[in-house]
């Protein structure tokens, strides 16, 4: 049978036999990369977290829902993208939690997906301090971690409410109608600050 070749030059491919050297190296490689990897996994947090399960399934997944402030300065964040800060709490809207109490949790700010490859976020400034946040927590059940609380680790079990929520008004018994109250005056808030700017803006270039 005749082998033909499309083309003025047909490619000659070579195989080159692995040396010893060659192997130990490639195997030197590879064990070193397997430490790193169990190195941040023994010392960081995965990256991996739930899908937006539902309101509900938070509120009743969660150990504590809790309104708190961020007290401690910005850390830099794990592996998984996410910090052990100091937190304030401010209000609970359920479980067994003193209002002024302080504690350590683990916080991670996760994207909100609505669609496939569409990701939003319930926080427009991060995890900053000083900022006000809903928090759905769980208790930490692992003593090798130095903190009490950390996320429910899926999407939405936490978000930034505006500063100008007068945390008055909450029912306290009502998780539900709490958090929708806190959220649409953070959408209010954003509204007026979108407004402001525009004026801003529009001032700027009516100039002379």
């Amino acid at each position: 049978m005749n082998l033909k070749c499309s083309g003025a030059m047909a490619a000659v491919a070579v195989v080159r036999p692995i040396k010893m050297r060659d192997t130990i190296r490639i195997l030197s490689r590879t064990l070193t990369a397997g430490m790193l990897v169990a190195l941040l996994a023994e010392q960081g947090w995965a990256p991996i977290f739930g899908f937006f399960p539902g309101l509900s399934k938070l509120i009743e997944h969660a150990d504590c829902i809790v309104v708190a402030q961020l007290r401690d300065a910005d850390p830099i964040g794990d592996v998984g993208g996410g910090t052990i800060r100091t937190i304030r709490v401010l209000a609970v809207l359920k479980g067994e939690v003193k209002v002024g109490a302080e504690a350590r949790a683990y916080l991670r700010v996760l994207p909100f997906t609505t669609k496939p490859l569409k990701l939003h976020t319930l926080h427009p400034r991060g995890f900053r301090s000083g900022d006000r946040f809903v928090l759905f927590l769980n208790q930490n059940r692992d003593s090798k971690k130095e903190f009490e609380f950390q996320n429910e680790n899926s999407s939405g079990d936490s978000f930034w409410i505006a500063p100008s929520s007068d945390l008055s008004k909450l029912k306290g018994a009502e998780a539900r109608a709490d958090i929708e109250f806190l959220l649409r005056d953070a959408v209010e808030y954003e509204k007026g600050q979108v407004r402001d700017y525009a004026q801003t803006v529009k001032t700027y270039l009516e100039s002379e």
